[in-house]
């Protein structure tokens, strides 16, 4: 029996030594692709409309400040805030431009854009993933010069008021 508890002991501590090593490699993996995703700039990405044009986010910017989301259609989070970002886009129209961007195919956000009437300019991209943006939503904040001002990961939060304030804290 001892032998057979000793035996046990061993592994248990083998195992437990190799999960905190793994546990710390996966942590700092975690933290150097927060770091590289919130020091990322958008507008070296390639972008889409809906009519399968290239255009540049500066094309698109109306020479406003921007509130940039990636998104995608079969992601929950996204779609749950989507209204309290559109209700933000009408407060601050006057100040910014929200463009969502997806790296799915332009027919199935053409579709969705459609069927929800909202206050955006939807774009695609082909390198969401391979940009580290993931997993979504993100959403980055420029100014009008086009220097990412605030990086969020995770949905937006908090009421129409509260968000649309950030947002102009954040480029000043």
């Amino acid at each position: 029996m001892k032998l057979n508890f000793k035996k046990g002991l061993i592994v248990g501590v083998v195992l437990a030594i190799s999960f905190l090593v793994i546990g710390d490699f996966y942590l700092d993996s975690i933290s150097e692709k927060a770091e590289q995703v919130a020091s990322l700039d958008v507008n070296t990405l390639e972008y889409r409309n809906l009519n399968d044009e290239v255009v540049k986010l500066s094309d698109v910017s109306e020479d406003k400040n921007v509130f940039i989301n990636y998104w995608a259609t079969w992601c929950k989070p996204c779609l749950e805030e989507f209204p309290l970002m559109d209700e933000v886009a009408n407060k601050a129209e006057d100040d910014f431009v929200f463009i969502v961007v997806s790296s799915e195919s332009i027919e199935k956000i053409k579709k969705f854009s459609r069927k929800k009437d909202y206050n955006f300019i939807y774009l695609q991209t082909e390198s969401i993933l391979s940009k580290g943006i993931n997993p979504i939503p993100q959403s980055f904040i420029l100014d009008k010069e086009m220097i990412v001002k605030k990086h969020h990961p995770g949905p937006i939060e908090g009421s129409a008021n509260q968000v649309a304030d950030s947002l102009k804290i954040w480029v000043q």
